[in-house]
């Protein structure tokens, strides 16, 4: 399910308009696995892996990395979008994980009993369907992400001021109502 994780992140920063680095989407993506080594392990999941933890985790991560000024973190889409991706995790982990497994199931809160998950990673054709949606899903990331590259590029660099000029910039970045600024999305 890493290979899920990081399509994500990588398919979400493909976008011109996304101007987050991918290492910050990245880590972003596999928060709640990182933060699973730092709250005690698999026996406090739900501290790490439940619904309402992973809503507060992501408001947690996006909010340091716009106090850090990482590059398009200040904006309220680019504060979004880093939330996202870190709420993407627990929509993977609820098609992957099992459902009302104790200790295993996505919990809703850490104090409740009920719990989320299709748990097909534990059916052996599930297991090779997700599987191989997720390695697809990164193949594709990876190839749009490279594609978009240039048109990120001229994004990134109108938005550090490195130019005004919208000559052969993408119709996407361009904001058609005032040539000085770049489009509201950045």
């Amino acid at each position: 399910m890493f290979a899920g994780h990081f399509a994500l992140a990588v398919y979400v920063t493909s976008f011109p308009q996304v101007l987050i680095p991918l290492w910050t989407n990245i880590v972003g993506c596999i928060l709640p696995d990182i933060l699973i080594g730092f709250l005690g392990g698999y026996k406090d999941f739900a501290l790490s892996h439940g619904v309402v933890e992973i809503i507060l985790w992501g408001l947690v991560y996006a909010g340091i990395m716009a106090a850090c000024n990482i590059r398009g973190a200040r904006t309220r889409f680019g504060f979004l979008t880093v939330w996202s991706v870190v709420f993407s995790h627990l929509i993977l982990d609820i098609i992957s994980l099992p459902f009302k497994n104790p200790g295993i199931g996505i919990p809703f809160i850490k104090t409740g009993d009920m719990s989320l998950g299709f748990g097909l990673e534990y059916t052996q054709l599930g297991f090779a369907l997700t599987e191989l949606f997720c390695l697809g899903l990164l193949a594709y990331s990876i190839i749009l992400y490279r594609k978009r590259l240039p048109e990120k590029r001229k994004a990134i660099a109108i938005f550090k001021g490195e130019t005004t000029s919208f000559k052969n910039v993408p119709e996407t970045i361009k904001d058609t109502s005032n040539e000085d600024t770049v489009n509201a999305y950045v």
